[in-house]
């Protein structure tokens, strides 16, 4: 399942677009992957991702330790 999220993640959100370069693609697919439960994440990228797209990580998330 993991490969096929991360295809689907980097097809959703290219690095290189026709109107330049998104430089946060990479915080785009580990939200992507995360809220489809990619299981393969570790929970410090997961977190990075929400930190860079300026998200409040959701309180059911692996990384919000209770």
């Amino acid at each position: 399942m993991s490969a096929q999220l991360k295809g689907e993640a980097e097809a959703r959100y290219p690095m290189d677009t026709a109107s330049g370069y998104d430089h946060k693609a990479w915080a785009k697919r580990f939200v992507y992957r995360a809220e489809r439960g990619d299981r393969n994440l570790l929970p410090v990228q997961i977190l990075f991702a929400y930190m860079a797209l300026g998200l409040e990580v959701p309180k059911e998330s692996s990384v919000v330790k209770k």
